[in-house]
């Protein structure tokens, strides 16, 4: 067992709370029963796992230690004291893992929506986006320099197992957006002033531009968008949270697709 927090492994794990250590290591930490099941169910191997005593009193936990003992990488058990140190969260939920870091691929093919995030500061926002884009079948999800880091701990947690479904695009410069949506129509995610969403033919192939909380798109987004896309709004109201805005857009266009089917 691991009980001290100087143990080589829980500073390891901690390093990797780092966005400059997931890089150089090519890895991220995921917390809790739920995540860890979705990873493995994705075909995901972790490197190295932690948990706790109490994981193994449950019908579920016990489970899941069992799939991980059929599978490669380093598997210790950790005082809670220990575990609490190399996790990000409070009460990390009996398990932390490291799983390799998903390449970027290098295309995108033909998806029916592609969503673009502009320069997305808040990483609950941006989790919480990441799982309407898995539940709504976008595929695809492609972020600009500016952007909040998308294997954050706080952004891989509010995904809830998003990370694992979606090709991810994270920083990438304008040019190989403008290139990685060729061919499709682009539409800019404005809270007035553009088309109403329900007035958009979703069905062709799509790129959907979301910016910031505070400031919308940038120049870049501006330029390559081909229309804007709104939410029509009650009397008053000034605009809609970036990811309730953006679930609502997601989930008319899979609603579009659906109804072709």
């Amino acid at each position: 067992m691991i009980t001290s927090t100087a143990n080589a492994r829980i500073r390891y794990v901690r390093s990797l709370q780092e966005a400059k250590a997931r890089h150089q290591e090519q890895c991220l930490v995921i917390e809790g029963v739920r995540l860890v099941e979705e990873a493995l169910q994705a075909g995901i191997a972790p490197r190295l796992v932690l948990y706790s005593a109490d994981l193994t009193g449950t019908p579920r936990g016990q489970a899941l230690l069992a799939r991980l003992a059929a599978l490669p990488g380093e598997r210790w058990l950790a005082s809670e004291h220990a575990l609490k140190a190399a996790a990000d969260t409070v009460t990390p939920q009996g398990i932390v893992a490291v799983i390799p870091l998903p390449a970027a691929p290098a295309e995108i093919g033909p998806l029916p929506l592609v969503l673009v995030l502009d320069g997305l500061q808040d990483p609950g926002n941006l989790g919480t986006i990441l799982r309407s884009a898995w539940a709504a079948g976008a595929g695809a999800v492609v972020t600009t320099p500016g952007t909040a880091d998308p294997y954050s701990p706080k952004v891989v947690r509010a995904g809830m197992g998003a990370h694992f479904h979606l090709a991810l695009l994270p920083e990438q410069p304008w040019p190989q957006i403008a290139r990685l949506v060729a061919g499709r129509q682009v539409l800019l995610a404005a809270a007035r002033g553009g088309t109403p969403y329900d007035q958009i033919a979703w069905s062709q192939p799509t790129a959907l531009l979301i910016g910031s909380e505070a400031h919308g798109c940038g120049p870049e987004a501006r330029a390559l968008a081909t229309a804007t896309v709104s939410i029509p709004l009650a009397e008053g109201v000034d605009s809609l949270n970036a990811a309730v805005a953006a679930s609502i857009l997601l989930f008319e266009a899979r609603r579009q697709h659906q109804a072709r089917l």
